[in-house]
């Protein structure tokens, strides 16, 4: 079945300040959120995206990550979109750490303990990654793109698809992790103080001696702790602190023993 040819079901959440709709399979729920803005609404739907509106999936055949990446998304999963006003490109580039607090949160919530954030958008548990998040700026509004992985794929997951793991619950409606992530996400972009609290004590890296792209530039160091900006502090290799608000954790190990 594909995106073409279902049509998308309205869900009712219990508690949900969202208006969800899910498709079975589409290509990127991201990808569909910007066509519907550009007056190409899925399959079932009429009239425009609004403040609130969410699409999710349970399969994406060309799921993206950041920097033009394929995120894997196979069938099993929750991907989803939240489309949500938004004055300004920076006022955008906020949402991505809220966001993942509140991924990372839901799943404490429903039982996933030792689920980490790995700063600055991907939650990590058993050290693997289990969730993406792609946050895109459209003329007025953010669409935040949120992949979990519920499930492995038979087989196991394709190389490209880098460290990814699955919460491996068979139990787990994607309904109520859906559910568990919005109202999260609701309480957490209204109280950016709970969020910022939530990101800082669970986070993957502080102590770990990390590599990370910058443009075209590597700063190496040990990641310290995230600013109140949810920025990374880093301590560099010759002992001087700087922070980061950008950037990408390329390589993860433990720091050398400090006396």
């Amino acid at each position: 079945m594909t995106s073409e040819k279902a049509d998308a079901v309205s869900v009712r959440l219990s508690g949900v300040p969202y208006d969800v709709y899910y498709l079975p399979v589409t290509d990127s729920t991201n990808t569909r959120l910007k066509a519907w803005r550009l007056g190409e609404s899925p399959p079932g739907i009429s009239g425009g995206p609004v403040h609130g509106v969410c699409l999710a999936a349970g399969c994406q055949t060309a799921g993206r990550g950041r920097l033009g990446r394929k995120f894997v998304s196979p069938g099993g999963g929750l991907y989803f979109s939240l489309y949500l006003a938004c004055a300004s490109p920076v006022e955008a580039m906020g949402v991505t750490a809220p966001a993942a607090a509140a991924v990372c949160a839901a799943l404490w919530d429903l039982g996933f303990e030792g689920a980490m954030i790995k700063w600055v958008n991907d939650i990590w548990y058993r050290d693997r990654k289990v969730c993406g998040i792609l946050c895109e700026y459209v003329d007025g509004a953010v669409i935040c793109g949120v992949g979990i992985n519920m499930m492995p794929p038979r087989g196991g997951y394709p190389p490209e698809a880098g460290p990814a793991g699955a919460l491996g619950r068979a139990d787990l409606e994607w309904t109520d992790l859906l559910r568990a992530v919005l109202l999260r996400m609701d309480a957490f972009l209204k109280d950016r103080s709970a969020a910022l609290d939530f990101y800082r004590a669970h986070q993957y890296l502080r102590g770990k001696s990390v590599t990370v792209a910058v443009g075209s530039r590597e700063k190496r160091g040990t990641a310290l702790d995230v600013d109140g900006e949810f920025r990374l502090v880093l301590r560099d290799e010759d002992g001087s602190i700087q922070t980061l608000n950008c950037g990408e954790v390329t390589r993860v190990r433990m720091a050398d023993h400090e006396g």
